[in-house]
């Protein structure tokens, strides 16, 4: 009896250590900022407004119907609405769009934020951090800067995307796995286009499942956050 209530305190509620979070594909997702006010710094990484699909066959091309007109918007709102501030903007490769866009294109563009940038934003009073990396589709735009701040990361949050596995070499090891409810962890292993993605990986490859060290779940309902012993759970129960 004591074992199992003892199981039960450790995975229902369980709090998480202080250190950096990767989270991919945030769109404007700043609530986990709220959700998580234990973890000081987040890399938020996203292909908008440029696009939010990587180009099927990794070559880029100049497509303004693909460009999220709203995004800068949407992220400015819902960074204010968890208390933050931007606090610097940086344009991390100036020169991106020139490689694959024409003269003519560049000539009769438009579209602001294009090149990968690096937007920093700070909460005072919870002593936060965020280091948004916008129109940036990885690896495609995989830059130094981002590089550097995956490594200073401990924890993968997972949310409505499977990111590429791309960080596995920069992500400090071994890593938590953090799962969000409302999300599809099931792997379609057909699909020939999504290879590289972090839960297929998790599934088939044993080296990538020894680095990590903790799995759990993240209850967007109700705001736990509850350790689980595989993946398998995770699946299971979002």
């Amino acid at each position: 009896m004591f074992r199992i209530f003892s199981w039960l305190f450790r995975t229902i509620d369980e709090p998480i250590e202080e250190g950096s979070m990767l989270y991919m594909g945030t769109w404007n997702d700043f609530e986990v900022t709220d959700d998580y006010t234990e973890v000081k710094k987040f890399i938020f990484v996203d292909g908008q407004p440029r696009s939010e699909f990587f180009p099927d066959d990794g070559i880029e091309k100049y497509e303004p119907e693909m460009y999220r007109h709203r995004f800068i918007e949407e992220i400015l709102e819902s960074s204010k609405k968890s208390g933050f501030t931007l606090k610097s903007t940086e344009i991390i490769d100036p020169g991106y769009v020139d490689k694959f866009m024409s003269e003519e294109e560049k000539r009769i563009n438009t579209l602001p934020h294009l090149n990968p940038e690096k937007w920093i934003f700070e909460n005072v009073d919870r002593g936060q951090i965020v280091h948004y990396y916008i129109s940036t589709l990885v690896p495609l735009n995989l830059s130094k800067e981002l590089v550097k701040d995956i490594e200073t990361c401990d924890k993968l949050y997972v949310s409505g995307y499977h990111p590429p596995t791309f960080f596995l070499k920069s992500i400090q090891k071994p890593f938590t796995f953090i799962g969000a409810t409302e999300t599809y962890y099931q792997i379609d292993e057909d699909d020939e286009e999504d290879k590289d993605n972090i839960c297929r990986e998790i599934i088939h490859n044993t080296k990538v499942k020894s680095m990590i060290g903790k799995y759990m779940i993240f209850d967007k309902k109700n705001k736990r956050k509850i350790q689980v012993k595989n993946f398998e759970e995770i699946q299971s129960k979002s």
